[in-house]
């Protein structure tokens, strides 16, 4: 499984790609360094590949929505 750091400050967003199951977990971790099972400060959304360019997509809109500027 691959692991990439979306923003490696607080709260690191991960996400991470499992080839067997060809699917994606978004993680979001508010505290990285405290073990967040004990503390519910972790949160994973799963999602098959090929809803990514969904994902983008809405990503991408708020983004401009938010800045005004396109990506």
């Amino acid at each position: 499984m691959n692991k990439f750091i979306a923003t490696p400050h607080r709260p690191e967003i991960s996400v991470r790609y499992d080839e067997h199951d060809n699917s994606l977990t978004i993680s979001i971790n508010h505290c990285p360094g405290v073990d967040s099972e004990e503390l519910d400060i972790c949160r994973e959304i799963e999602m098959h590949v090929g809803e990514v360019p969904r994902l983008i997509d809405a990503l991408t809109k708020a983004y401009e929505c938010a800045s005004g500027e396109k990506p």
